[in-house]
């Protein structure tokens, strides 16, 4: 074999395993890139939405508490009515119960669970300032029960406060999440564009001097 046809089947080669090598990397970059956004919209689909939900359904429910046992009080001499509201009251204080225990592993961080942690302190405290109001509220001491949760309105609120602190993290947690998920994209673009690039340009390269090389054997 002549010397020129062993460079022409050294170039060929080249070009064969550079375009081999390329697409397999643009591949493998692709597929990785796949998974890395796969795994972050499941986690914002199975953990961070979840959260956002329950943190604004616990809120509803403890606004929807309040309404009750303020409606309790104000009908405190009615035996029929507060007995009826009673019954209310363990419906929605269960469901907030239930809403609080289920985000319990929705816990994604030191400071959702330290907001976690004080959403469960300020709900007790006011299950207990509501207990005391509506014990007075059964006897049919409605002023008395009102003046205690007035008496007790900067826990009331606190709670209110908390409440709504944890929903606005729990928020920029899904805000956060999404950005990171636009970022992955953006940047495997732009990467997997270059690669592209640089592999065009290599094998145009090799190509046009095997071209360069045949023509000039040939002539």
């Amino acid at each position: 074999m002549r010397r020129e046809e062993v460079t022409i089947a050294k170039r060929l080669l080249v070009l064969v395993l550079v375009s081999v090598a390329g697409l397999l990397s643009v591949g493998g970059l692709g597929l990785w890139g796949l998974h890395s956004i796969g795994e972050s919209i499941h986690y914002i689909d199975n953990n961070v939405l979840p959260s956002v939900r329950t943190i604004d359904d616990a809120n509803a429910e403890y606004f929807l508490l309040r309404t009750e046992i303020l409606r309790h009080v104000m009908t405190a001499d009615d035996p029929a009515a507060t007995e009826r509201i009673d019954g209310e009251i363990r419906e929605t204080r269960a469901r907030l119960d239930k809403l609080l225990e289920s985000y319990r592993k929705m816990v994604s961080d030191d400071e959702d669970r330290r907001l976690y942690e004080q959403d469960l302190a300020l709900t007790r405290t006011y299950y207990q300032i509501a207990e005391t109001a509506l014990a007075l509220s059964r006897k049919g001491q409605g002023k008395e029960a009102f003046a205690h949760i007035n008496a007790n309105r900067n826990e009331v609120n606190a709670a209110v406060v908390a409440y709504q602190k944890h929903s606005s993290y729990t928020a920029s947690m899904a805000d956060k999440r999404g950005r990171e998920a636009s970022q992955l994209v953006q940047q495997l673009t732009y990467t997997l564009a270059a690669l592209l690039v640089v592999v065009g340009i290599v094998a145009v390269a090799i190509g046009f001097l095997t071209v360069r090389h045949i023509t000039g054997s040939l002539g």
